[in-house]
């Protein structure tokens, strides 16, 4: 039995590692899809505004489909895992010869809602297969740090192959679809195990169960008002980040991949493993207080870039320093917070929030943009972030919010 155990551990985690190796450079170009609308289809500030607005609504409605999952007592995580994983990415294959702004958008509506309605059951999988909690933390500062390092890799050898055609870019998308999607015959070899303890189905509203979770778990919620504060804020300024970057700076395909995919990616491999360190020691909500100052930083930095492209790449940097908190905490939230429980129904917690911070602050941000110059929008985003700031250090300061290493003993 312990054998059988730690062989399918072991897959699960090779699954996992490899997944997210071939998968990642389509996660880069995607990261690029804002710049590239403005640099090379001449996107609006408006037509920005919606594209990001994408990732957090869309979040927000596969929500539904976590709280879909865990209202079945035994689901099938794999087969949900899979079809969504598939679905996510096939309209990326016709980009090449569909490459308007509206197939594009329509593109990236179906890989966000049906990426984001992985992340449930996936997050799932790897609870019940990975038993023991510090594997898990090991498994994602571990991956972070192997797929930054390819997205360096990345930056270096197609920098200037983007800025050399208009086309090149298009070519990009169409092979690394390819790629990701391939990574199913990985995912397929896995065998699910069974849960801890057989639950109930969860009954109710999906609002109701939503409130139970933050009336009875408050850090849970200290953590969800945080972290939705820092997140509306870097929304907020993203449609006056890319007009930042392209009208007033002047920024080239091949600065923007060597800022984004190299220097960000140092950033967020070399602290990787110091942010699963911090975890295990501190509180989560500790931790947001340092993420949230990291971006707050960010922003101070870019504003500063048009006197120096030094500033430029720093702002990168303190990014991907503060990203690589970021995502370990936001991927890791819904085990840490629901313990020995499901953690379906806590991981759909975070993307309803997500998705209706993204409703807002996105065409708050493009209206600010039609009015003031995109300078005075990262100025505010500051503000609000520095907000963040104040509310994370409260949460972090108040009693019984638990270290991983503590909840573990």
């Amino acid at each position: 039995m312990i054998s059988k155990t730690y062989s399918e551990s072991f897959k699960t985690k090779a699954a996992f590692l490899i997944t997210n190796l071939l998968n990642e450079p389509l996660i880069a170009f995607y990261a690029m899809l804002p710049f590239i609308l403005r640099k090379e289809l001449n996107a609006t500030a408006f037509q920005l505004s919606l594209f990001i607005m994408i990732r957090p609504i869309v979040s927000g409605l596969s929500f539904y489909f976590g709280v879909y999952l865990s209202k079945k007592s035994e689901p099938n995580l794999l087969k949900n895992s899979v079809a969504t994983y598939i679905i996510a990415r096939i309209p990326f294959l016709f980009l090449p010869f569909l490459n308007n702004f509206y197939y594009i958008f329509f593109s990236s509506v179906i890989y966000q809602l049906f990426y984001k309605a992985n992340l449930p059951a996936w997050t799932e999988i790897l609870k019940r297969n990975i038993k023991d909690e510090n594997s898990r933390f090991d498994l994602f500062s571990t991956f972070s740090i192997f797929v930054f390092i390819e997205s360096i890799l990345i930056g270096i050898l197609i920098g200037s192959f983007l800025d050399k055609s208009t086309e090149n870019w298009k070519i990009l998308f169409f092979i690394s679809s390819f790629i990701s999607i391939s990574t199913i015959f990985f995912q397929l070899k896995l065998k699910v195990a069974s849960p801890k303890k057989i639950e109930k189905n969860i009954s109710g509203n999906f609002f109701s169960n939503i409130s139970k979770i933050l009336k009875n778990d408050k850090n849970f919620t200290s953590f969800q008002i945080g972290f939705s504060i820092g997140g509306f804020a870097l929304m907020l300024i993203t449609p006056a980040l890319y007009l930042f970057l392209n009208d007033i700076l002047k920024i080239t395909h091949q600065e923007m991949i060597f800022a984004r995919l190299v220097i960000m990616g140092i950033g967020f491999s070399l602290t990787s493993i110091l942010w699963k360190k911090s975890l295990i020691k501190k509180s989560i909500n500790s931790l947001m207080y340092y993420v949230l100052f990291g971006f707050s930083l960010y922003i101070l930095l870019l504003a500063f870039s048009k006197y120096s492209i030094i500033f430029f790449y720093g702002a990168f940097l303190i990014y991907g320093i503060s990203q690589a908190g970021s995502t370990l905490i936001f991927n890791l939230s819904g085990m840490i917070f629901s313990k020995d429980d499901n953690s379906i129904l806590y991981t759909s917690t975070n993307l309803l929030f997500l998705g209706i911070r993204g409703l807002i602050a996105p065409l708050f941000g493009s209206l600010l943009c039609k009015y003031i110059d995109p300078a005075t929008v990262l100025f505010i985003g500051l503000i609000i972030l520095l907000y963040g700031i104040y509310i994370a250090y409260k949460s972090s300061k108040k009693p019984n919010i638990l270290s991983v290493k503590e909840e573990t003993l």
